[in-house]
């Protein structure tokens, strides 16, 4: 009888959709269907919503009072925006509003929520955001946890329904930006990032996870619309787990989250590092020279 109760409860706050399992039918990635049975919708949004939140109220807490992050970015060292970096902001700014654009012709404009989508507006804020402020650092540094969603998406592209000009190609466009933008903002120095916690995981985690777990199953089933996968898993193995599709991509991309950040960034920041230093010892070296 709860079951029932619960289930009328999703199906009546849903927009009508299809009972479908046969995702290769699908002409478009962003269609709403009924993947996941109602009464599953119902204990996971709970369960994901509480616990995300609970995360995230933990997680931001102690990052907000932690005094090394806050040291780094009160002692860094100021500089001024260069022209490569105004270049990738306009270029940034560009793909993002014709993706705007592109699903304002469709009336899916909600599907800006999507992960991609997401990363690419969390990576503008920070290119235009001043740089005195903890929060633009912080910005980026979980923007840096999710690099690794681009790495898939370049690796296992979901093109299905692209039919507007310059569509196609702004899929790459876009997430040509999201892969090699922020190695370029880590090349400026302008940009701190952070060492690797717990708590910044957790963050980064808990903000991802209420996206694609909360948010995006709530207004996906009210409008119909399979944002960031919330309601179908793309066509793949991912299909095999059934209703439980969301748990594994979701401990996946926390396995993902780390793995990127550990290796792809740190080695990326502490090449820069050392050919910053090798410039500035050869610079020195060549001033005493002078000097002598």
């Amino acid at each position: 009888m709860v079951h029932k109760y619960f289930e009328s409860l999703i199906t009546n706050y849903s927009a009508p959709m299809s009972f479908e399992k046969d995702l290769s039918l699908l002409a478009d990635a962003t269609d709403g269907i009924w993947f996941i049975d109602p009464i599953h919708h119902f204990y996971e949004l709970v369960i994901f919503t509480v616990c995300s939140s609970l995360l995230f109220w933990y997680c931001s807490k102690r990052v907000f009072k932690n005094k090394t992050l806050l040291s780094l970015v009160k002692n860094q060292s100021k500089s001024k925006k260069n022209a490569m970096e105004i270049i990738v902001t306009l270029v940034t700014l560009f793909s993002y509003c014709l993706l705007f654009y592109h699903k304002s012709l469709r009336n899916k404009s909600i599907n800006m929520l999507q992960m991609c989508h997401f990363n690419m507006g969390l990576l503008l804020v920070t290119l235009l955001s001043p740089k005195k402020y903890f929060v633009t650092h912080l910005l980026f540094n979980l923007y840096l946890f999710y690099i690794f969603g681009t790495i898939l998406a370049l690796s296992f592209p979901d093109l299905r329904g692209f039919i507007y000009f310059f569509e196609y190609e702004n899929f790459f466009l876009e997430h040509y930006i999201l892969l090699i933008v922020p190695f370029i903002m880590i090349y400026t120095r302008r940009y701190i990032v952070f060492p690797v916690q717990r708590s910044l995981l957790g963050l980064a985690f808990s903000v991802k996870a209420l996206l694609i777990l909360s948010v995006s199953t709530i207004i996906g089933l009210k409008y119909g619309v399979n944002v960031n996968y919330s309601l179908a898993p793309p066509p793949g193995y991912l299909e095999t787990f059934g209703n439980y599709y969301r748990i594994f991509m979701t401990t996946m991309f926390l396995i993902l989250m780390l793995f990127s950040r550990l290796f792809l960034i740190n080695l990326f920041n502490i090449t820069i590092v050392l050919i910053n230093s090798i410039i500035h010892q050869e610079k020195s070296k060549t001033k005493l020279e002078k000097l002598q």
